[in-house]
């Protein structure tokens, strides 16, 4: 399944699972411009979406990649330099750190996560998040001046695989090439 529109594009597999179990879904997403997605103050209660962009918070590669590293209830290991489509950008293994319980208030209740990264212009919340036992491979691709493109690797349903569909869909990222329009 694949998903194509202006501001993101997404392929989605679909895999197969014994009877009785939920299928684990593996997804790569790219958002043509990403913002930091704003960060509710601990203890409040707020829905999960919309999620606003973090006010003051600059768009560029590295502004954004100081900016999660230091964002409360994020962990990751030290940011990778990588190039994807003879663009320079930094590779980020992100997870939720071990007892973060705030979130956000949705249906069923508290969610515990931390939102990340939202997609510009689509106010349908966060795009890009971190929730328990779901890591996220983060990659912040610099595209111009103070305009980051992300590309996301996350598995939906649970961690227990991820590392072997990191290992199927980084060729594919690695295979990105990107064609801009001349003015």
């Amino acid at each position: 399944m694949i998903e194509d529109r202006a501001t993101n594009f997404v392929v989605h597999r679909l895999r197969e699972a014994n009877e009785g179990e939920r299928p684990p879904d593996s997804l790569i997403a790219v958002l043509s411009q990403a913002r930091l997605a704003a960060a509710p103050a601990p203890g409040s209660a707020v829905a999960c979406v919309p999620v606003d962009d973090a006010p003051g918070a600059g768009s560029g590669l590295d502004a954004m990649v100081a900016a999660i590293l230091a964002r409360p209830g994020v962990v990751s290991k030290p940011p990778a330099v990588v190039t994807i489509g003879g663009r320079e950008g930094r590779l980020l293994d992100l997870e939720l750190a071990a007892g973060w319980t705030a979130g956000c208030l949705g249906p069923e209740g508290l969610v515990v996560g931390v939102p990340i990264l939202n997609e510009a212009g689509s106010g349908t919340g966060p795009a890009v998040g971190l929730g328990s036992d779901q890591p996220v491979r983060l990659i912040l691709v610099n595209i111009a001046k103070e305009r980051t493109m992300a590309i996301v690797i996350v598995d939906i349903g649970g961690s227990a695989l991820f590392q072997a569909h990191l290992a199927e869909a980084m060729p594919i990222v690695e295979s990105f090439a990107f064609r801009f329009p001349t003015p």
